[in-house]
């Protein structure tokens, strides 16, 4: 199911948050930009249109826009990330 919800008109956003509770995403979502997610700490299952992929403390996850994705937790609630979105504007041509 596509949410675009997420959607967001700035060329780029940036946020960075340390997790002690569980987090799953219920439903996979899509964006109108790229997603960049690095993992700091923690394990995460990712969920990548057909794939999944587990992630470990320093992976680094690219989503193209308008890609089904989500995370869940696998082993531990606790986990930190960084996480960037980029709009096809703050990419040079």
């Amino acid at each position: 199911m596509r949410n675009n919800a997420q959607d967001f008109e700035e060329p780029f956003f940036f946020e960075h948050v340390k997790r002690k509770n569980p987090m799953n995403m219920k439903m996979s979502h899509c964006h109108n930009h790229y997603e960049i997610y690095y993992l700091v700490n923690g394990k995460r299952k990712y969920f990548i249109e057909n794939r999944i992929v587990d992630v470990k403390r320093g992976d680094i996850i690219l989503i193209p826009k308008e890609v089904l994705h989500k995370t869940t937790s696998i082993s531990s609630n606790d986990h930190e990330r960084i996480l960037m979105n980029v709009s096809e504007k703050w990419i040079p041509e």
